[in-house]
């Protein structure tokens, strides 16, 4: 895995061979093969930590390195095999397909409810006009209650792992993952019409 990551972080490319399934590319090779595969729940997760990218408007279905700086290719490879019971609960439902065919969307609107919430902190408290950023998270708030906007926010932008979920909710454990598809489902409702940038 780490020389697929290296491969990218070099200037390589990825992009969607068949269903859940990513090839690798290499940015300099004469001739232009693959070197390897992804499943797509990494490509997923790599996506939502911003270590990929699309690679333009015209390329939807191929992705490049997307976060650069020292250390990038181990921090892709720590946030891909930390162990589970560190591992933020989103994160461990994605690598375990335990968001079904809905991941794909659901990772999407994570990685924009994501944005949006850095966007309205670096705008400071106060929205100007019709800011689209504060319309959809306004949206948000008027969709779910208080206690799911804690939920949303928790597994989304604190990264919160199973116990801290389990501990600040008082949940079973086994209602995480439908409580946590439930708020992931109605925020991408909201989400859906929304572009990818």
């Amino acid at each position: 895995m780490r020389r697929l990551l290296n491969a990218l972080y070099r200037g390589g490319v990825t992009a969607e061979v068949s269903p859940d399934l990513w090839a690798v590319w290499r940015g300099v090779d004469r001739r232009r093969r693959r070197i390897g595969n992804l499943p797509g729940a990494e490509i997923d997760l790599l996506q939502l930590h911003t270590f990929l990218r699309h690679k333009g408007a015209g390329h939807r279905s191929i992705l490049c390195w997307g976060s650069g700086g020292d250390g990038a290719v181990e921090r892709a490879m720590f946030v891909l095999t930390r162990p589970s019971n560190v591992k933020p609960f989103l994160d461990r439902l994605i690598l375990s397909g335990g968001l079904g065919r809905d991941r794909a969307t659901f990772v999407e609107t994570a990685r924009q409810v994501q944005n949006d919430s850095c966007t309205r902190h670096e705008m400071s408290t106060t929205c100007h006009n019709s800011d689209a950023v504060c319309d959809r998270l306004g949206a948000v708030v008027d969709c779910l209650s208080t206690e799911d906007c804690r939920f949303l926010h928790q597994i989304v932008n604190c990264r919160a792992t199973k116990a801290d979920l389990i501990g600040a909710f008082s949940l079973r454990p086994d209602a995480l993952r439908s409580r946590a598809i439930g708020v992931l489902r109605s925020v991408s409702e909201i989400y859906q019409p929304i572009a990818c940038p």
